[in-house]
């Protein structure tokens, strides 16, 4: 499969959108030729993202207008490169951290997991400087 857009989407920044988000992203992997366990593995992760999203961008009293994420997946050759682009207010990547593994306790590891997952985790920002970006690589079996 050559380079191609396999899913562009916005999402309300609520819990409840991850659900129908989860399906449109295992659709586009689908498409992309991952294996069930890499459509699974990136599932988990990018829902781990975009919950984060949710909590933390838009959830310490940011005052943003626009509450929402936009999902970007292209297929680049045997890779599959994942964007989460909010509007929140910006956060300095230096800042996110995975937690220690030795501090054994529900909630915190959803950083340990994406980094575990895929491939390259970058943030970069969004094209017309405003909110947060994550870019994500994993490569596809």
């Amino acid at each position: 499969m050559s380079d191609s857009i396999l899913l562009k989407a916005r999402f309300a920044a609520a819990p409840e959108s991850l659900k129908p988000m989860r399906a449109a992203l295992a659709s586009a992997l689908g498409r992309a030729g991952c294996t069930q366990e890499d459509v699974r593995d990136i599932v988990v992760a990018v829902n781990e993202a975009c919950m984060n999203v949710i909590q933390h961008a838009y959830g310490n009293g940011c005052r943003c207008a626009i509450r929402e994420f936009v999902l970007d997946v292209d297929k680049i050759g045997a890779d599959v490169e994942i964007r989460i682009t909010d509007f929140a207010d910006p956060v300095n990547p230096a800042h996110i951290k995975p937690r220690s593994l030795d501090e054994v306790r529900p909630g915190g590891l959803g950083v340990h997991f994406i980094h575990a997952i895929m491939d390259e985790v970058c943030f970069t920002a969004p094209d017309d400087g405003q909110g947060n970006r994550l870019v994500m690589k994993k490569r596809c079996q």
